[in-house]
């Protein structure tokens, strides 16, 4: 950890500024090494001086204006540390001085969301104001384990259900009936290709007709349906076409 030389506030200029004061008078300043900075801001935070008065030998009126066991010079110290001293670790959660806790519709604190990301907290938050009531991290990985288990058994059952229904002598009939539907529609068709073509001639045209039959059939009964209203007699068929 480099030695550089620090222009520390023995009462932090958070706490000048509630009190009103100048952080920059005489009595309040003293030259220190980016080390006893660090450590002076986390004694502040254990209700510990000892590291400030290894450096100096403020008033005590001084003495009296510092904040002890304030969270506050948490950020200080851990930001002057570096990550270069073992004891020096950043807030999280409750005990972070700007933490602000993830409520639900109700008003109370949601267990466990001082663990959450940043992230976490936003979606939480978000959908709170909304008016919907999210769950949590732990409730969506029950619901989905139960949801893939769910779709294992249905899908096992299905199986059972389709093996049993394959088994089954009404499966064996309609199998049985379709097979003979089957070979009285296609195995009367020629072999040869001329033959072929000139059944599928004559099979589309036989299509063609049923089709322009049943038409013709339902245009009659649309065109009757509005006759009838037109001369006053209104039915419930006539808004069914």
């Amino acid at each position: 950890m480099t030695e550089v030389i620090h222009k520390h506030h023995i009462i932090p200029k958070y706490k000048c500024k509630e009190l009103g004061i100048d952080p920059d008078f005489d009595d309040n300043l003293v030259d220190v090494t980016s080390k006893q900075h660090a450590l002076i801001h986390w004694g502040y935070k254990c209700n510990d001086l000892a590291p400030l008065l290894e450096v100096c030998n403020p008033p005590q009126y001084v003495i009296d204006m510092i904040p002890l066991g304030d969270n506050r010079d948490v950020g200080a110290a851990v930001f002057l540390a570096k990550g270069e001293i073992d004891d020096i670790e950043p807030l999280c959660g409750n005990d972070h001085p700007d933490y602000k806790p993830v409520l639900d519709l109700s008003g109370n604190e949601v267990e466990g969301s001082e663990n959450w990301t940043e992230k976490s907290r936003y979606y939480f938050r978000k959908l709170v104001s909304e008016g919907v009531q999210p769950i949590t991290h732990k409730q969506r990985t029950i619901i989905r384990e139960k949801k893939k288990k769910d779709e294992k058994e249905k899908r096992k059952m299905n199986k059972e259900i389709r093996i049993l229904w394959k088994n089954s002598l009404e499966a064996k009939e309609q199998k049985n009936q379709k097979m003979v539907i089957y070979r009285k529609k296609w195995f009367k068709k020629p072999k040869n290709k001329e033959a072929y073509n000139t059944y599928m001639r004559e099979y589309m045209k036989e299509r063609r007709i049923e089709k322009g039959d049943e038409l013709r059939r339902k245009e009659r009964e649309n065109y009757a349906k509005k006759k009838k209203n037109k001369q006053g007699q209104v039915t419930l068929e006539g808004f069914m076409i």
